[in-house]
């Protein structure tokens, strides 16, 4: 089993100042003894769940995960979900490679929905295997990173998800956070 995973933080931008800064970091899932492996082997594999169950499900898990802690759920909004989707779909049919070609982009077209926006963050995960959960599988492997932690409980109001398959298989999801205004 393979598992990757990526993140940006800070990324911040407002309508005012076209001015968006990064900050990219390649963050793999840590596997200490083979910890990668032992999540397959606890999950069995039945990869039954259409995209958008899957989706639904991540999205589901994100704000679970965020009312544990005390934070307000995202709310999920169709045109985020449509860029982060893209994103998935484009990393997943090798017209990008795995990461955030196009980041910026995304959240310039996103801002045009909205009346303000003060910040963004994304984070992309992939994985390889079968799985019973993907959507838990994916909360997983961003909960173990810091970086994607943090946007996961970030200060963001907005968010979506977008999920695709490749042909061999492989995964691909992309979740952008967004705090603005509509």
């Amino acid at each position: 089993m393979k598992v990757k995973s990526e993140m940006m933080r800070s990324l911040k931008h407002t309508l005012a100042i076209p001015f968006v800064a990064f900050l990219l970091s390649l963050t793999p899932v840590p596997d200490g003894n083979n910890r990668a492996e032992k999540v397959v082997q606890t999950i069995p594999t039945d990869n039954t769940a259409s995209i958008e169950q899957i989706e639904k499900q991540a999205f589901d898990l994100v704000n679970k995960h965020r009312k544990s802690i005390g934070l307000p759920a995202l709310v999920n909004k169709e045109y985020i979900s449509a860029q982060a989707r893209l994103h998935s779909i484009d990393m997943a049919s090798g017209k990008v490679g795995f990461g955030h070609d196009g980041a910026e982009e995304r959240l310039k077209i996103i801002s045009k929905s909205m009346k303000e926006m003060q910040g963004g963050a994304e984070n992309v995960f992939y994985c390889t295997g079968n799985y019973n959960n993907l959507a838990g599988a994916a909360l997983e492997g961003w909960l173990k990173s810091k970086g994607h932690r943090e946007n996961i409980e970030g200060d963001y109001n907005l968010s979506g998800m977008g999920v695709a398959i490749a042909p061999n298989g492989d995964y691909y999801f992309t979740q952008i956070f967004v705090k603005g205004k509509e």
